[in-house]
């Protein structure tokens, strides 16, 4: 007799009861017939309705609990099979809640065998089967929210290391189904490092360290193994809440990630509010990584970003987020002024980007991401005015004797301070177009013609520029 089909509640969490307490005082007589009694059950735990599915997860959960050596092995094996001929989701929830029955523990902790049972079931993933993996992602879910932070500690040890067991079967395999467990592990293990947006994350260092060494150990995965670990590491980055965290154990994560550029390509706006977090504190480094971020394709990704991270002229917006915002400090930092001669002398004498002090690469980096940010055009245009100002001047005061007092011979200074100078004006070009006022190219005409024109003679991207400059006033 189908008793699911009946509405009293009552009824049926009476009917619940006593099978729960059948497979209590029967177990030892059930433990030899797991898998019949499972087949019993199968039909309550794909049940539509969540009550019902968590009444028969309890009951069969309790048992399942029991189950040691070849019976467990056997059953795990039949119920994770099964999930592959009935992939619905209400069958993958029911799953999930049978194996969270077997190792909750009360009181928020978790049963003595949950190591045991987590491990068996994450044993499964071999790359093959995709609902086996959304199944112990609504595990993971369902242990975050019984569990506290205290409680937790050796399940972030046991996940951990069984992704860092399966990690080295691969690189030393290197065999397709390897690589494959490997990315259903990360996969799964993101989902836990997202949980309660971070709250459930017991230590940081230790995560970032694990992330790190996968990282590391990635160079020669396949490319979905690669997406999995840039999603994970972002996810970290983005929620971790300690800045000092993020820079001092990050550091070597980002760096790992970003020699992916294809891969982290897919995921370059989700890094604009870590940036705008730690914007005060490392203004030249968020500039420096933000440009590499925006400097190509933007176009093909535009399409893909939400209408709510765009202004109206379909441009990046940046939001004022605790005070900071972003464009109205890029803005005064392109304006600043300089003494763009000595500057430009150090840059040419760097050795290493962690060397580089000059402002110059900084600055044309801020100008290219100016290039793709919402901005008012009467505060950008005052910027980039004020900025190519500075840079024509600094070309035609006593360029020779000023250039040869910091040391540069050859003529790289100026060429390298006319390039910065066509690259502003480019972007003044490109802003009036956009807006349809030419009366700020009419603005700069002497300063363009007369100055600029006769120190940039030799220098073919500054000559170009000028050129689609008196283009632009004569159409």
């Amino acid at each position: 007799m189908d008793l699911t089909i009946n509405a009293d509640a009552s009824l049926l969490d009476w009917a619940f009861h006593a099978i729960a307490y059948l497979f209590k005082y029967l177990s030892k007589e059930l433990l030899s017939d797991m898998i019949p009694t499972y087949l019993l059950l199968s039909k309550l735990i794909k049940d539509h309705r969540l009550f019902i599915r968590v009444f028969a997860a309890e009951a069969y959960g309790f048992l399942l609990r029991k189950a040691k050596g070849d019976i467990m092995e056997m059953t795990y094996k039949s119920i994770i099979k099964s999930l592959e001929m009935d992939s619905s989701t209400s069958y993958s929830e029911g799953v999930a809640l049978i194996f969270f029955e077997a190792l909750k523990g009360v009181k928020e902790k978790l049963h003595s065998r949950a190591s045991v049972i987590l491990l068996t079931v994450l044993s499964f993933l071999d790359g093959t089967s995709e609902i086996l993996m959304e199944t112990c992602k609504n595990l993971f879910h369902l242990i975050s929210n019984h569990s506290t932070n205290e409680n937790l500690r050796e399940i972030w040890t046991i996940i951990i290391d069984f992704n860092l067991k399966k990690l080295k079967e691969a690189t030393e395999n290197q065999s397709t189904s390897s690589w494959g467990s490997v990315r259903q592990l990360l996969s799964v293990t993101r989902v836990w490092v997202g949980s309660h947006k971070g709250g459930r994350i017991t230590s940081c260092k230790q995560v970032y360290q694990f992330l790190t060494l996968v990282a590391n150990s990635c160079s020669d995965a396949p490319l979905n193994v690669k997406e999995e670990v840039v999603r994970i590491s972002l996810t970290l980055l983005i929620l971790c809440k300690s800045v000092d965290e993020v820079i001092t154990h990050g550091k070597k994560l980002i760096d790992s990630i970003f020699l992916w550029p294809e891969i982290v390509l897919s995921y370059r706006l989700r890094l604009r509010n870590y940036i705008q977090d730690n914007w005060d504190a490392h203004q030249n480094e968020c500039i420096l990584i933000l440009s590499d971020i925006l400097g190509s394709d933007f176009k093909y990704i535009k399409s893909t970003i939400s209408a709510s991270m765009l202004g109206i002229d379909g441009l990046l917006r940046f939001p004022t987020i605790r005070n900071t915002d972003i464009t109205i400090n890029l803005l005064e930092f392109i304006q600043t002024p300089r003494e763009w001669s000595t500057y430009t002398s150090e840059f040419m004498s760097t050795q290493t980007l962690n060397d580089l002090k000059s402002d110059l690469p900084i600055v044309s980096a801020a100008l290219t991401i100016l290039t793709h940010v919402s901005v008012e055009n009467f505060k950008s245009m005052e910027a980039y005015n004020s900025l190519l100002k500075q840079l024509i001047l600094a070309l035609n005061q006593n360029t020779e004797e000023r250039l040869s007092k910091v040391g540069i011979i050859s003529g790289e200074a100026k060429t390298a301070i006319a390039n910065l100078a066509a690259l502003c004006l480019e972007i003044i070009i490109t802003r009036a177009v956009a807006i349809c006022d030419y009366d700020i190219l009419d603005t700069i005409w002497e300063l363009v013609m007369n100055t600029f024109l006769e120190s940039s003679l030799e220098n073919p991207f500054a000559l170009e520029t000028i050129a689609t400059f008196v283009e632009t006033l004569n159409s």
